[in-house]
């Protein structure tokens, strides 16, 4: 079995607007407690841990011939041989899953998959090897 390496997403812009909603919804669900509206500090608790699963859970693994990428509770595999094309900037018709600013476009079919993992360079660099006609952008 091929050794599987794992890539962690790049924090950019966003990662600042996600820490402020964090702090957000904790001074809401802290109100919400005090003023003993029990339905929004489960709310507020279940956003939190969303939020937080979606920070710490973003990840890209590419072993068995396979790229499995994660947002938190979001996950797509995409086979190494499907890779048709990979961009150094996103793809317009892609989804997103990544928390930061500069997107790695991967394009397989007629779909997309835009990720953002820390080390650009090596990740572009194993999927090209691992997929020889995997064009560039």
């Amino acid at each position: 079995m091929a050794e599987s390496r794992r890539y962690p997403t790049s924090l950019g812009k966003r990662f600042t607007y996600v820490l402020l909603s964090q702090a957000g919804v904790v001074v809401a669900t802290v109100s919400f407690w005090r003023l003993g509206v029990w339905p929004m500090v489960v709310l507020g608790a279940i956003v939190q841990c969303l939020s937080a699963w979606m920070l710490l859970g973003t990840r890209y693994v590419i072993g068995g011939g396979v790229l499995d990428a994660r947002l938190g509770p979001l996950r797509m595999r995409v086979r190494l041989g499907d890779i048709t094309a990979v961009h150094r900037r996103a793809v317009d018709r892609g989804v997103t899953l990544g928390l930061g600013s500069d997107y790695i476009g991967i394009e397989y079919g007629a779909n997309a998959l835009n990720v953002s993992p820390r080390d650009a360079d090596g990740f572009i660099e194993i999927v090209r090897n691992a997929k020889p006609a995997a064009g560039a952008g």
